[in-house]
C-alpha cells in the first residue's frame, strides 16, 4: 500500500492535479492508494503516522520541501521508502537528487517499481556526500 501525502497549498497549485496523476499511475501497476491532502504541516505528519499504523510499504511526499520535511521527520527510522513529487516553489531537495520537476516525470518515476531500490540507495548516498559537503563549509 502507499500512502500519498500532497500539499494541498503548494506552490505550485498542482495538488490535485497530482494526486490524479499519482494514482493513476501506482494503481496501473497494481498498488493499493491512498491519499490525503494536507493543509498544514501537522496535518501531514498525522496523515503519515496513520498510514504507518496501517501497514504503508511506501509513502509520496508532494509539495516543497517542508513538506518533504514534514513527511520523512514521521518516516525516520522506520524503513519505509520515500518518494518526492516536487510541488513547491523551489523544490531544493528535489532538485539536488535529480527528480523531475514536471509532474508527468515525477509521477511516472515515482509509479516505477524498480526505482524504489536504485534510486533510494544512489539518492541516499548522493544526500549523505552533500550534506557532509555542507557541514564542512559552514564548520
Amino acid at each position: 500500500m502507499y500512502a500519498v501525502v500532497l500539499n494541498a497549498g503548494s506552490g505550485t497549485g498542482q495538488a490535485e492535479a497530482a494526486s490524479q496523476k499519482i494514482e493513476q499511475q501506482l494503481r496501473a501497476g497494481g498498488a493499493e492508494v491512498t491519499t490525503t491532502l494536507a493543509s498544514d504541516g501537522q496535518a501531514m505528519s498525522r496523515a503519515v503516522r496513520r498510514a504507518i499504523e496501517e501497514g504503508v510499504t511506501a509513502v509520496v511526499a508532494g509539495g516543497g520541501d517542508g513538506t518533504v520535511n514534514a513527511v520523512a521527520s514521521q518516516l525516520l527510522g522506520k524503513g519505509i521508502p520515500l518518494g518526492v513529487v516536487p510541488l513547491g516553489t523551489l523544490n531544493h531537495f528535489a532538485r539536488d537528487l535529480g527528480i523531475p520537476t514536471d509532474l508527468d516525470e515525477a509521477a511516472e518515476l515515482i509509479a516505477s517499481p524498480m526505482i524504489w531500490h536504485r534510486r533510494r540507495v544512489s539518492n541516499l548516498i548522493q544526500l549523505l556526500r552533500r550534506l557532509a559537503h555542507r557541514s564542512l563549509l559552514a564548520g
